[in-house]
């Protein structure tokens, strides 16, 4: 009899001290940062300005900056999450980014040495702000599978600057564009719109506290994400 007391004593004092230990390992805080490229809710303004000087004034696209998957938004996001086990995360996500273009319009001479040109130079700058829910769905050796959605609010600041003039090729052969922008008609906006991202599936790989993560989704972060995360 005593000796089948001691027996449970032991295990039931063996299994509490295995139970806290797996609880000092488990890290409740995650810190991320990634950058990111691809198409964004964003780029719809980006379009619509777009074609409005492009229609009106006749420019043509010089190529697009980091055109990837999209209008071409490169970010650089930020992420704090809160762990409530292996599967379950709740936090928010934060992040700046980019996008510009240059344009060009139509050329004419005036006679041998003047000519009129005009052009366009476009630039999108984003900030947003968004809680986040993960869900963990999968755990293998040291890979994990997640899927994610969060729901909050972007800045844009929409600039379009729009410039023409006559240049004198017998006096000069290089004249900088910026010098010729009519701020009465060009666009300088900033909206304050709802926006979401959705992480169809990301990939969490290696061991604590230090992880390196990818995704694919949509969204405020645009579409393709790379990353690492720390948790303590």
């Amino acid at each position: 009899m005593i000796k089948s007391l001691t027996l449970l004593l032991t295990i039931f004092f063996s299994t509490g001290l295995s139970a806290q230990e797996i609880n000092k390992k488990f890290h409740h805080h995650e810190f991320s940062g990634s950058v990111s490229v691809g198409a964004n809710p964003a780029d719809k303004t980006v379009r619509d300005i777009r074609s409005q000087y492009c229609d009106r004034y006749h420019l043509t696209n010089q190529g697009e900056c980091f055109d990837i998957l999209g209008e071409g938004f490169a970010m650089l996001n930020f992420e704090y999450h809160y762990r409530f086990n292996q599967t379950y995360a709740l936090g928010f996500i934060f992040g700046w980014g980019v996008s510009s273009e240059s344009y060009d319009g139509e050329t004419n001479e005036l006679d041998d040495n003047l000519i009129h040109w005009s052009c366009g130079d476009e630039e999108s700058r984003i900030f947003y702000v968004a809680p986040s829910f993960r869900c963990s769905w999968c755990h293998l050796n040291k890979i994990s599978l997640y899927s994610r959605i969060a729901l909050g609010a972007m800045r844009q600041h929409m600039i379009f600057n729009y410039g023409e003039g006559i240049v004198d090729l017998g006096k000069t052969t290089r004249w900088e564009h910026r010098d010729y922008y009519l701020p009465e008609l060009s666009y300088d906006k900033v909206k304050w719109k709802p926006t979401y991202h959705v992480t169809f599936v990301g990939f969490d790989f290696g061991t604590e506290p230090v992880n390196l993560y990818m995704e694919l989704g949509y969204g405020c972060q645009d579409v393709f994400a790379v990353g690492i995360r720390y948790a303590l």
